[in-house]
């Protein structure tokens, strides 16, 4: 697949970026979302 500009794969880094945090705080809360 071939992103058209660099915005999009920053945007895509940003997206992967929050996945990890929210994966993060629902390991550190034990929660299940």
């Amino acid at each position: 697949m071939i992103l058209g500009s660099e915005t999009a794969q920053k945007n895509l880094n940003q997206i992967k970026r929050t996945i990890k945090k929210i994966e993060g705080l629902k390991t550190e809360q034990g929660l299940e979302i």
